[in-house]
Parts: C-alpha cells; structure tokens; sequence
C-alpha cells in the first residue's frame, strides 16, 4: 500500500460501477483532487466530457462479454484536472478479481512535456526536410541564373538593338542579379549536400566552364591557356559540383 501511494506515477482504481475505491498521491497531483474527495466519486471527475459516457460504455461491455480490447495495452488519452484543463497522458490498464468482485486500474503519467518535445523534434525534421530542398533548389539553379544574366549583360554591350530591347535586357540583367542575391541567402541556410560521383572526364567540365567566360575574359583583357601535356584519366566525382566550383573560381 506505501508502495502504490508514493508512487510518482497516477493510480486509479474502479469498481465494476465505476466509482472510484483507489486513488494515491500521484493522482492528487495530477488531477489536483485530494484523496477524500476522490474516493467515492465516479471515474468522470477527470474525464473529459465528450468521453464520460462513452467510457462507463467500454466498461459495461466489458462486464457482459469479458472480450478486452485496452486491457494489457498502453494508449494515450486525455484526461481533465480539477481546474477544467485538459492535458494528455500515457496510460494502462489492468483488471484484477478479488472474491468475485471485477477491479479496473489505470497507471497514468502526463505526457505534456513528451508530446511537446515530439512536436519539437518533428518541426526539426520538417526543417530539416525544407533545408534539403532549399539547398537542392539552390544548386540547381545558381549556374542558369549566373548564364542567363551574363549573356544579357553581354547582349547589353553588343549593337543592333534598339531602346526598347536594351530595356528589356536591362530588366533581365537587374532580375537576375536579385535572384541570384536571395540564392545566395538561401544557401547560407542549408548544409551543402552529398556529392554524386560518377566516372567522367573532368577535363570536359573544365572546357564548359570556360567557354561561359570567354567574353568576361576579353573584356578584361584576360587570357586563359590550358595545357593538357597527358590525357587526364577517367575519374569518379560530381561533374555538377566542379561545375559549380569552376564557375565561383572564374566569376572570382
């Protein structure tokens, strides 16, 4: 009996009439009923109200089929403390027979701090979900932007084009140019993700590289040699990173 008294955890006891003949210090805590009030009261002090008819019904049909069906079983549920708030609990329930007469216990422990460290854990997934897309998003479309507005900076300088059209590419140039500052806020945010390789030439990734800054390279009087003085071996690496890596170098 000192056992089950002090026991953190709530323990309810009920007869088969669903009044309540066990109640410790646990469950004065939790519920906030003191033992002598609680003795002797139906179980629907503390269920909420849209489940105190439905659980006398579990009960009832229990009685009369002996069929369990959350006997043995943890489930979670939500109670009401003395002061009409609700909060939800971990609990289990055993029945016992004792001289012919049936006796159902519940043990109950308040999850409210568990449920909200799930509800922590899994916006920290979802986050973490949202990271990953950002960052692929990211990727994916820092080097058509980065084309994209240099051939219309370069279309800019060339002649031919009347006002209007020079407009239109001023506009390109300038969107571009924000959509590549907000990319490079979102990868500020995002870890940069696993490499793909394959087996490739990385020589080839090389000549695309530079072959998208052959005009910058003119403009500022650059001059760009490479020397392949034996065929470079087949490697396994993710030609879309060293793309990206060859395009910040240059653009640098």
């Amino acid at each position: 009996s000192g056992i089950i008294m002090g026991a953190t955890d709530a323990l309810i006891t009920i007869n088969s009439d669903h009044i309540i003949i066990g109640y410790n210090h646990g469950a004065e805590q939790m519920f906030g009923y003191t033992r002598a009030e609680a003795l002797g009261q139906d179980l629907k002090l503390i269920i909420p109200p849209p489940f105190k008819d439905v659980h006398r019904e579990y009960l009832q049909r229990y009685l009369t089929t002996r069929e369990a069906h959350v006997l043995g079983r943890q489930r979670r549920l939500t109670a009401r403390r003395r002061d009409g708030q609700e909060f939800p609990l971990s609990i289990s329930f055993s029945v016992a027979e004792i001289q012919g007469n049936l006796y159902f216990t519940a043990i109950m422990r308040d999850i409210t701090e568990y449920e909200a460290m799930e509800a922590r854990v899994l916006a920290s997934e979802r986050l973490a979900a949202v990271g990953s897309t950002v960052a692929h998003i990211a990727h994916e479309i820092k080097n058509p932007l980065l084309i994209i507005g240099g051939f219309a900076r370069q279309l800019l300088k060339a002649p031919g084009f009347d006002d209007p059209a020079r407009r239109k590419l001023s506009i390109i140039a300038e969107e571009v140019t924000h959509l590549e500052e907000m990319v490079a806020e979102m990868r500020d945010f995002v870890r940069q993700p696993a490499a793909q390789k394959q087996p490739g030439q990385i020589a080839a990734v090389m000549d695309e590289a530079l072959e998208l800054f052959q005009d910058t390279f003119k403009e500022h009087n650059i001059q760009v040699r490479r020397v392949e003085e034996t065929p470079l071996p087949p490697l396994a690496f993710d030609s879309k990173q060293v793309h990206r890596v060859l395009i910040n170098l240059l653009k640098n």
